[in-house]
Parts: structure tokens; C-alpha cells; sequence
């Protein structure tokens, strides 16, 4: 991953705070059909049937059009993708991968409900056709997706991007799904270090099989959130774990793109902390957090074990302690923060040797 995909990725944020779009829950969009009726009154798409082609994940592919540009809308098993990409490198991985990433989201971290329907997905060939498609999806809202540097954004349920390469694409596509993902799906919003957390651990991947064609996701394998973190790790200058989990990543990214770029490289080690660290002490309770913010009950459970207060806090601001405090109400803030401090500098340091 370069340093710029890094950056658009982590930039996001600012367009998710000001809205409450990007992170968790934000209600459902209108369906897909309902969509392509729209832009069929507005003169804009031109359907046409064409061969099933399941080689890429594909069910159907038709004839769409977006101002007057000609694409496709390719249906897969759970997502219908509106596109004009002339690509033909993004174009025959595109479909396979959005599913493969959905199967990981579902399945790597703990067992996760599926999407009730199929995910409605843009994904455009220019800048500029992008900031018209946003214009025209996010209505008043669009001014702040469109700061955007690059890449796209995830909102009400639906992914919006731009070919800024094939691999950079997928990338945003990988991290941005997440969001998408749990928006269509959780009934909960899960706390923000941990939706950020999670969308930077699923952004790893490398590709192996014939020609190169199938995606593997391999959370470890993202050179630029383990070269961030080392840095932090040398320099002495990771945060404490009371801070990173209050930190709103728009604060950051306000600050400075380098303190941005920290904090996601924090939140990528603070979910594999969760995940692996301490011989997978920790592993239930995360698994808890997410199928329970998935079924309903993650705030039910803070006010069961905190109070009435604190859970009211944690779903209103997404930030705090709270929810890690109920869920592993047997070990100490000042505990827990040693261990994380601990494995970023074991893994971080030249010799280690990460599960890839």
C-alpha cells in the first residue's frame, strides 16, 4: 500500500464525523431498484440483459449510464455494482474481491450476520464523475464527502468510489466494505477506535491462485500501517490507552495528515492486540463486542455492567473506555494498557515475525 492510498483511506474520517455516515448504523438506502428507476426518469440508464458471467462473481451484467458516460451495473450474490470503469485489470477483479472481502468481514473475527440484501456499490472512472454521483446520492451532505482527497467513502449503506488504480481501489474498497458492511447490518454502532480499528485491519491483502486472480486478506500484511507503527514504536511516541480510545480521527486528521496516519496505525495494533495479543486472552471479548453490536445488545450490556449513564455516553459520543470496561471487567485500565504498550513494541521491533 503507498503512503498516499494510506492517507485517502485515513482522511475519511472527516467526512464521517461531520455526518455520522462512515461509522456504524445510519440507516438503510433505498433499494437498488428503486435507485435505477430514479435514474431511469431522470433519462440517465439504458438497460439492456446480457450473458451471466460467474467466472468473476458476476450474476448479470447490464448496460448502465451516469450522465450521458456509458458503464455497467454487474450484480454479484450480495452486491449490485454500478460502474463506468474502462478498466479491464479493476473490471475483472472488482466483483471476486468485494466478495471475498465480505466473506472476510463476516467470518475473521467472530461469526457475523450477513447483509439482508445486496450492497449497492459506485465505483466510477473519474474524479469528476464521482463528485456528480456524490452530489446526486448524498444531496446536502455531499459538501463534506467531497473534501475527500482520494478514493471514496462509505455512507447510508452504500460505497462510492473512484479508479485511482486498480490496487488502491480495491484497498479503499476493503477498508471502506467495512464501514458499508456495518451500516446495512449492525444495530448497534460499534465505538469509533473499533470501527476504524477493524476497517484498517481488513484492508490487508495479496493475491495468489491462478494468475494471480484470488484475493487472500492477511490483516498483517499492510506495509503502511506496520511501517507507521514502527515508527511510533522507535520514537517512543505511542499513545496511552485511555487516549486512543477517546480520540476522534477527524481531531487528528485536523491536526496534521502524520498524527492521522498515527492513529490508524494505533487502532490497526489495538484490534490485532484484541484479536491475538496475550495468547488470545482477549479474543471472546471482542468477538462479544461485535455480534452484539450486530444483534442489538451492545448497549444493553455497557448498562448492565456500568450504568445507565455510561451507556447512554458511549452510543452518544463512540468514544471513551466504556465499552472495553464492560467487556473485560476483569482486568485494569493501567493492566490493559501495559500489555497493548507491550506487544506494539514486540511487534514492532525488527525481528518480529508476524502471522501472515
Amino acid at each position: 500500500m503507498s503512503a498516499r492510498r494510506a492517507l485517502s483511506i485515513g482522511s475519511l474520517a472527516l467526512a464521517c464525523a461531520a455526518v455520522g455516515a462512515c461509522s456504524g448504523p445510519s440507516g438503510r438506502s433505498p433499494t437498488t431498484a428503486a435507485r435505477v428507476a430514479e435514474l431511469n426518469r431522470a433519462g440517465e440508464v439504458a438497460a439492456m440483459s446480457a450473458r451471466a458471467d460467474t467466472r468473476n462473481g458476476v450474476i448479470s451484467a447490464e448496460a448502465w449510464s451516469f450522465e450521458g458516460v456509458p458503464g455497467q451495473k454487474l450484480t454479484t450474490p450480495s452486491f449490485e455494482v454500478f460502474t463506468t470503469v474502462q478498466s479491464s485489470r479493476l473490471l475483472e477483479r472488482l466483483p471476486a474481491f468485494l466478495e471475498h472481502a465480505l466473506n472476510h468481514y463476516t467470518r475473521a473475527l467472530a461469526p457475523l450476520p450477513e447483509p439482508s440484501g445486496r450492497l449497492e456499490t459506485y465505483v466510477v472512472a473519474t474524479r469528476r464523475q464521482w463528485t456528480r454521483v456524490t452530489r446526486r446520492l448524498m444531496g446536502a451532505d455531499a459538501g463534506v464527502y467531497l473534501r475527500i482527497t482520494r478514493g471514496g467513502f462509505a455512507a447510508k449503506s452504500r460505497g462510492v468510489y473512484y479508479d485511482i488504480g486498480s490496487d488502491e481501489t480495491l484497498a479503499v474498497a476493503a477498508h471502506e466494505g467495512w464501514h458499508q458492511y456495518t451500516q446495512s447490518t449492525f444495530a448497534d454502532p460499534l465505538p469509533v477506535w473499533l470501527e476504524e480499528g477493524v476497517a484498517t485491519w481488513m484492508e490487508g491483502y495479496r493475491w495468489e491462485g491462478p494468475k494471480r486472480s484470488l484475493p487472500v486478506f492477511t490483516p498483517w500484511e499492510n506495509a503502511e500501517r506496520y511501517r507507521m507503527l514502527r515508527r511510533v514504536a522507535i520514537e517512543g511516541d505511542a499513545m496511552r490507552l485511555d487516549q486512543l480510545l477517546s480520540v476522534r480521527p477527524q481531531d487528528e486528521i485536523a491536526t496534521s495528515n502524520d498524527r492521522a496516519l498515527r492513529y490508524y496505525a494505533q487502532i490497526w495494533a489495538l484490534t490485532h492486540f484484541l484479536n491475538e495479543g496475550e495468547g488470545g486472552r482477549y479474543r471472546p471479548a471482542l468477538q462479544r463486542i461485535l455480534t452484539d453490536a450486530a444483534s442489538g445488545d451492545l448497549y444493553d450490556t455497557v448498562r448492565s455492567r456500568l450504568g445507565e449513564r455510561a451507556a447512554r455516553e458511549a452510543r452518544a459520543r463512540r468514544i471513551g473506555p466504556a465499552v472495553l470496561a464492560a467487556y473485560l471487567p476483569d482486568v485494569t485500565a493501567t493492566d490493559l494498557n501495559r500489555q497493548y504498550q507491550s506487544f506494539v513494541r514486540r511487534v514492532a521491533h525488527p525481528s518480529a515475525i508476524l502471522d501472515r
